[in-house]
């Protein structure tokens, strides 16, 4: 078959020849090349300058510094509070023994009245389940609690455990002394109130004393605040009664009631008549 000299040459049909390559552009004309995409998949590059972290120290110090002055503040907060409370504390105990506020260490009575010279003083020695002591407060205790307000007089009330073997059980005298006390140490003017409802409340000699609860009830019926109920359930100024207070009358073998008027022992049978110990006491000034 024959050719025709002008025609290219067919490709030959598994013909290894190379396809011609396209010159490299001009060196007046080259492009930097595009970055490359990343693979699917993958996670973004980092950015070439990372952000510094910032440490956590100087917070921290500065937190720490702060406890630091609120711990010092605190400590001397306690600290004052502590001083405080045990000035109160020393200058209420004698030897261990709790007195209530403003008894000094020795002193078997608690005081109306400054104890000026001038004064004309009154000593009362009363038991909280003898009889013949309601009797006398029922005559005489407006006059008494009159006396304690005024400043011609000083009262001092030595409120005794002297009944305490003649309750079923026994010892309800010096509780109920004691919480009579522990209202005074809250509030001496609660005393006078608390003090009428205990004798208004007496129970009968040989019979059962009232209960703990009882007593915070009539010291509340008083006036005196949930302050006072751990010093009459604990018995807190128990000790104090029956060391100090008791001594001092079982050492003048004086019974109750029973009055001293200047130091002196108050010897009128008319103990129970209102307006008896006014006029004893006016008598003697």
């Amino acid at each position: 078959m024959s050719t025709d000299p002008t025609s290219p040459a067919p490709m030959p049909e598994n013909s290894d020849a190379e396809a011609p390559q396209a010159s490299a552009p001009h060196p007046d004309t080259a492009q930097s090349p595009a970055p490359a995409a990343p693979a699917p998949g993958s996670a973004p590059a980092a950015p070439a300058t990372a952000p510094k972290k910032r440490s956590p120290w100087p917070w921290v110090l500065g937190c720490g510094c702060l406890l630091i002055v609120l711990g010092a503040i605190l400590a001397l907060v306690l600290a004052v509070t502590g001083i405080a409370n045990l000035a109160k504390h020393e200058e209420q105990s004698a030897g261990g023994i709790t007195t209530p506020s403003g008894v000094t260490a020795g002193q078997p009575y608690i005081q109306f009245g400054d104890g000026a010279e001038s004064d004309t003083i009154v000593d009362v020695y009363s038991d909280y389940l003898c009889p013949y002591c309601k009797q006398f407060s029922d005559a005489n205790g407006e006059d008494l609690k009159a006396m304690a307000h005024d400043d011609a007089y000083t009262v001092r009330m030595h409120v005794r455990p002297m009944l305490d073997t003649m309750s079923s059980p026994q010892g309800y005298s010096g509780r109920a002394a004691n919480a009579a006390l522990a209202v005074y140490d809250e509030d001496p003017e609660l005393f006078w109130a608390m003090d009428e409802e205990l004798f208004a409340n007496q129970p009968g000699e040989g019979e059962e004393g009232l209960s703990d609860e009882k007593l915070i009830e009539l010291a509340h019926t008083a006036g005196a605040s949930d302050a006072v109920d751990q010093k009459i359930t604990d018995g807190t100024y128990i000790p104090y009664l029956e060391d100090v207070v008791e001594p001092e009358a079982k050492a003048k073998d004086y019974g109750t009631p029973t009055i001293e008027v200047n130091g002196k022992l108050h010897e009128a049978d008319d103990l129970y008549t209102p307006g008896s110990l006014k006029a004893a006491v006016e008598a003697a000034a």
